[in-house]
């Protein structure tokens, strides 16, 4: 599964701060700005280039040199606080591969 990026969300690095701000396509649909830290603004690149929770988990854990089981618990709470606040959309079923 694959997670959806609200349009006009963008990452932006400010001072040495990792913020997503949500552009104009996004305004009302989250929070204007969100602050992360270096390992959420690493995980947002990823999920920038359409990878699923697999392709995240074993990417992160090849940099972070930690096992996979110990990277995807805090990869899905990521995840998931940032569909609840309105950053990523529910990713739309698979179609075609019943």
């Amino acid at each position: 599964m694959t997670h959806n990026i609200q349009p006009g969300v963008i990452l932006v690095q400010v001072c040495g701060e990792h913020l997503l701000v949500a552009t104009r396509e996004a305004r009302g649909k989250c929070p204007y700005v969100k602050q992360l830290n270096a390992t959420g603004a690493y995980f947002w690149t990823l999920l920038a280039q359409n990878m699923t929770l697999a392709e995240m988990t074993q990417a992160a854990a090849q940099r972070y040199g930690a096992p996979p089981e110990r990277i995807r618990p805090g990869l899905e709470k990521f995840l998931a606080d940032l569909e609840k606040s309105g950053y990523l959309r529910p990713a739309e079923p698979a179609q075609g591969n019943n």
